[in-house]
């Protein structure tokens, strides 16, 4: 797979890590350990592919439910821009089947 060049204006970022996400009928957020390891610099950005199933995201640090948030389908994809929103971002799913999410993190 080539590598994805992450466009955040006025940031040259690199990916530090990686993880995939189930998200069901309860609030997802991302792996505080992972987005923000302990004694390093957090991301700043976060590249989020809906693998399968849709789901809800939002982005203001309050659940998504599964008819309120935006609707995210599979193979979508979203760029988280910086470290806040990175802290505030929500997933729920939106369908009947739980959504994955695989997520790339840089900095």
């Amino acid at each position: 797979m080539a590598d994805v060049n992450v466009n955040v204006p006025g940031q040259g970022l690199t990916p530090f890590a990686f993880e995939q996400l189930t998200v069901s009928t309860t609030l997802v957020n991302f792996t505080t350990a992972t987005w923000q390891p302990s004694g390093e610099a957090p991301a700043k950005a976060a590249l989020v592919q809906v693998e399968s199933q849709p789901c809800r995201y939002r982005g203001d640090g309050t659940a998504p439910a599964a008819a309120v948030g935006h609707l995210l389908a599979a193979t979508d994809t979203i760029v988280i821009p910086s470290s806040e929103a990175c802290a505030l971002a929500g997933f729920i799913r939106s369908g009947g089947s739980d959504a994955t999410l695989n997520v790339t993190f840089y900095r």
